[in-house]
């Protein structure tokens, strides 16, 4: 793929979408500082590319150069507003600087966007969770394997936070209830629980 959009910017070298694309998967590759180099490049011939924006948002992120991230990924919301990813990496690397209500408002906002990507609860519900918000948190996790029954993280996160605040002596039916549960629906077995809880 490297070769296909060397060879596209040897034809034509104001070819926007190909230096996106080297950026892209230089960012895979983890080689960040020549993704920045070709994502600069790109927004030189397009400020307004979206999707350079995000990817160069990404690429900073990698480098946990927070500022220059958030940066670029406002920008690629400003030119395309439906875009989920930067809303989510704000989110993040907000969460990461300690700016926690300004972290939950962008997992909101890409909730609101696209309700149905169920990393977004995770990640908020985990947040919600550090905040002492349990009940908020179970939301959250709960929504989370409605959508995806096999995320692990969310299953014992929401046993925790259900831990938590479930007196003890219903606890031991509660999980008991909740391993049958699983078993049935051939979701998880009790072994890989208990696995997935040490890991």
């Amino acid at each position: 793929a490297v070769d296909i959009c060397k060879k596209a910017i040897s034809i034509n070298a104001n070819f926007s979408s190909s230096y996106n694309m080297l950026g892209s998967i230089y960012i895979d590759q983890e080689n960040i500082n020549e993704s920045i180099n070709y994502l600069k490049k790109a927004l030189e011939i397009d400020p307004e590319y979206a999707d350079a924006n995000y990817n160069l948002g990404v690429a900073y992120q990698y480098k946990k150069i927070f500022e220059e991230a958030e940066y670029y990924y406002k920008k690629a919301i400003n030119f395309n507003p439906n875009m989920i990813g930067p809303l989510i990496n704000l989110g993040y690397i907000l969460y990461e600087q300690g700016q926690i209500e300004r972290a939950i408002a962008y997992y909101r906002k890409a909730i609101n966007l696209n309700p149905n990507f169920h990393e977004t609860y995770y990640n908020l519900g985990f947040l919600l969770f550090e905040q002492h918000m349990l009940d908020k948190a179970i939301i959250c996790f709960n929504k989370c394997i409605s959508l995806k029954p096999y995320h692990k993280k969310a299953l014992y996160m929401l046993g925790y936070c259900l831990k938590n605040i479930i007196p003890k002596n219903q606890q031991v039916l509660l999980e008991k209830n909740i391993l049958q549960m699983l078993e049935l629906e051939n979701i998880i077995s009790p072994s890989a629980i208990s696995k997935s809880v040490v890991s």
